[in-house]
């Protein structure tokens, strides 16, 4: 809260308060429970940004896309398993779409999209690994944490079913989140959607690297 007053009038974000636009450019829906429950759109949020005074426009971006590979030359077998401490949840990736299928815990279905009732299925999976602390809230009775995503870590990253075992930097709160592979290099994503997984150091997970012919072969 307290960085909302001091930086919220654009000097880091902008404070679209919940309680503000609550039953105006928010709005609940009774398929969900509260306060899990709460939606927006983009006309409505383009309507909001305006309101609290935030640009409009075209955003440069930090990481590089390009064409995926060909079919031929993409892996087979690669899944990505993420273990939270109230659900799991995994990628399956689908050389034929280029994409990496979301289950959730035991799932024998892959999760659908409830707005629009497709498979969620990103083309692109990065998984960064943070240090969780207590969040200095004033409330330590809800338990709430606060990842420390200034500087640098492990990041995992899979595109065209490859594994990358690489890093994530970030200079300054203000500054983009970048990824580098073993050497060194920017990682270079298909262009598609890129699902961004944040996990503690202490959650469990596993990867497994796809191959050409698609058996699929374990990374520790």
């Amino acid at each position: 809260m307290s960085t909302l007053v001091a930086k919220g009038h654009g000097q880091l974000v902008y404070n679209a308060d919940g309680f503000h636009f609550d039953g105006s450019d928010m709005f609940r829906v009774s398929t969900r429970i509260s306060p899990h429950n709460l939606f927006s759109d983009a006309e409505h949020l383009r309507h909001m940004a305006a309101t609290v005074g935030a640009d409009d426009g075209p955003i440069a971006g930090a990481w590089s896309f390009s064409a995926p590979l060909a079919a031929d030359a993409r892996r087979g077998g690669t899944t990505i398993t993420i273990h939270y401490p109230y659900e799991t949840i995994a990628f399956r990736y689908d050389p034929a779409t280029n994409t990496y299928r979301r289950f959730i815990d035991r799932s024998k279905t892959p999760q659908v999209d409830d707005a629009d009732g497709r498979v969620v299925s990103p083309t692109n999976v990065v998984v960064l690994r943070m240090r969780f602390g207590a969040l200095n809230d004033g409330h330590p009775e809800k338990h709430r944490l606060e990842a420390d995503d200034v500087g640098s870590g492990e990041a995992i990253i899979s595109t065209n079913g490859r594994i990358i075992r690489g890093t994530w930097k970030k200079a300054a709160i203000g500054a983009p989140t970048l990824l580098f592979d073993a050497a060194g290099a920017p990682v270079e994503l298909a262009a598609g959607q890129t699902f961004v997984q944040v996990i503690a150091l202490s959650y469990p997970f596993e990867v497994t690297q796809g191959t050409l012919d698609g058996t699929g072969r374990h990374q520790s």
